[in-house]
């Protein structure tokens, strides 16, 4: 490898006993019953299901397309830390920013947002996903934002009632995607939202905003908390309204196709699966009643289809301790084009915290 890295062009080498071979060009690896044989790639691209960024300027691209790094930020580095004063609520607030290795400030990136867990902050965000990796993610900007009082309003203490009425995460939110896009060469028609617990729940306030739900592409909520509007005990996880939120009286999404994956664990002890009937004074729904409204307000029909993950993929391995399992949501029978396809998927995850992927 060293004599690729001093050679212009090696992109691999290949080698057959004491014989080194540069390589200019890297297609795959294949199987080889040779022993003797070896190869050693520099770099494996990307998966081909992750398009790469688009040349700027363009379509879809922002305006901080051509303009420098902001000062401290490096390609592949550590994650840097930013903060201001929220113009819609006045509150200070911060996040942390980390920038792929294959960034350019001449190609428009995807951007993703991850909201950590009530208590939690950015980095512990960071940590769970694994996205400020260029091996897996080597593409995305990652926003890591910081809830006020490490929480967001998904969450019944930001409600009007609560305890802090005047935050306006919504307006936060805005108020950032206007700040990276105007610093970084974004992708506008690839911006993403992920998080964990009350992170997640945000990510369903989020998928009910009017102007949101079309400001990102698509979420991907993990053990999402996803809290009603309903006041404790006054109904059933099973039946509730499950997607008004506790800001949000009613949910309306700007689009009827929001792309949602949601993951949880079946024994989930904070956010319970089947629903909580108080938490936080209010109820909380049933995760498969709530990916389960979501399917049906998109007019989709409610047939839930099941598959193990092994049998999708053999290298995802079901233990006899684990409850795994993949269930699709999506309307077969109406007639659309490739566009119009949207798919609400829902994997039951003991353990694993999963990474977010396009």
């Amino acid at each position: 490898m060293q004599l690729c890295d001093n050679y212009s062009g090696c992109k691999s080498a290949s080698f057959d006993g004491g014989t080194c071979f540069i390589k200019t060009g890297y297609t795959g690896l294949t199987t080889t019953t040779n022993a003797n044989l070896g190869v050693i790639v520099k770099y494996i691209p990307p998966n081909p299901a992750y398009p790469s960024p688009i040349p700027a300027p363009g379509t879809n691209t922002s305006s901080g397309c051509g303009s420098a790094l902001p000062s401290g930020v490096t390609p592949n580095g550590a994650s840097t830390s930013f903060a201001f004063v929220n113009p819609s609520d006045g509150v200070l607030r911060n996040w942390t920013v980390w920038v792929p290795q294959f960034y350019s400030i001449n190609s428009a990136s995807p951007l993703i947002f991850a909201f950590p867990g009530h208590g939690e902050l950015a980095l512990n965000i960071e940590t769970e996903t694994g996205l400020s990796d260029s091996s897996v993610n080597p593409y995305a900007i990652m926003v890591y934002v910081n809830g006020y009082a490490a929480g967001f309003e998904s969450n019944p203490d930001y409600s009007p009632q609560g305890v802090y009425p005047q935050i306006d995460d919504i307006g936060f939110i805005q108020a950032l995607i206007a700040n990276i896009t105007g610093s970084y060469c974004i992708d506008t028609g690839r911006i993403f939202a992920t998080g964990h617990s009350n992170g997640a729940g945000f990510c369903g306030v989020l998928a009910c905003h009017p102007t949101m739900s079309n400001t990102f592409a698509a979420f991907a909520p993990n053990s999402g908390a996803f809290y009603t509007n309903a006041t404790a005990n006054s109904q059933d996880p099973a039946t509730v309204e499950p997607v008004n939120t506790p800001v949000q009286a009613l949910c309306t999404p700007g689009r009827n196709n929001v792309p949602i994956l949601e993951f949880h664990g079946t024994n989930d002890q904070t956010i319970y699966y089947p629903g909580i009937s108080s938490h936080g004074g209010k109820v909380v729904p049933a995760i498969p009643h709530w990916v389960n409204d979501w399917v049906l307000r998109q007019g989709y029909d409610s047939i839930n289809y099941t598959t193990s993950l092994s049998s999708l993929n053999p290298y995802m391995q079901v233990t006899s301790q684990l409850e795994y399992c993949l269930y699709v949501l999506v309307n077969l029978h109406t007639g659309g084009n490739y566009d119009d396809i949207i798919v609400i998927q829902h994997w039951n995850e003991q353990l694993n915290v999963p990474k977010f992927v396009e």
